[in-house]
């Protein structure tokens, strides 16, 4: 049985990233109690209310984006070679699903870049020709046992063109092309 483990700069993100969604949370409601219930937590007239409406709406899109990001890519996975099963269970919702290998038609792996020049690889587990789980080694120190677990399911090879698969997975949209 091979079982993730998460770097610790991962774990410090995930840390980080909540402490930020709770205090995003605290602006929210902080502008939706002073300018639409004449709460006293900022001082009224330094924003105007169409101000606050915007940076409602964008603050409340970071929000889902954060969360999208936690139960998509944050889970505590266990994969059982003898019975080919993975089995997920996401760190923030607690929910699980357990697959069977043969519920994946194939898998690849990409490799983001990112600004600073670091690199980490990414596995998309795909069905019907669509992402049907990521794995990440930005979360993960062991992406490459986890890779090595999985591997009786179809490698497709590495992909290049990260960021275009990201953003079909993303949508929810065909990766795999015919």
């Amino acid at each position: 049985m091979t079982t993730s483990k998460f770097k610790a700069y991962g774990t410090f993100a995930l840390i980080l990233s909540g402490l930020l969604f709770a205090g995003i949370c605290f602006f929210i409601y902080t502008l939706i109690s002073v300018f639409f219930f004449g709460g006293h937590i900022l001082p009224k007239g330094t924003l105007p209310p169409f101000g606050a409406i915007l940076f409602i709406l964008v603050f409340s899109f970071f929000l889902v984006a954060m969360f999208n990001s936690w139960t998509h890519y944050a889970f505590n996975i266990k994969i059982d070679n003898d019975d080919k099963t993975i089995f997920f269970q996401n760190i923030i919702t607690r929910q699980t699903k357990l697959y069977d290998f043969a519920d994946f038609d194939s898998y690849f792996d990409t490799y983001p870049v990112t600004r600073k020049g670091g690199s980490y690889k990414v596995l998309y587990l795909i069905k019907d020709k669509k992402a049907e789980k990521i794995i990440t080694g930005f979360y993960y120190e062991n992406i490459d046992e986890l890779q090595e677990a999985i591997s009786s399911i179809k490698y497709l090879g590495f992909q290049k063109n990260f960021s275009s698969i990201a953003r079909k997975a993303l949508f929810n949209k065909p990766i795999i092309d015919d």
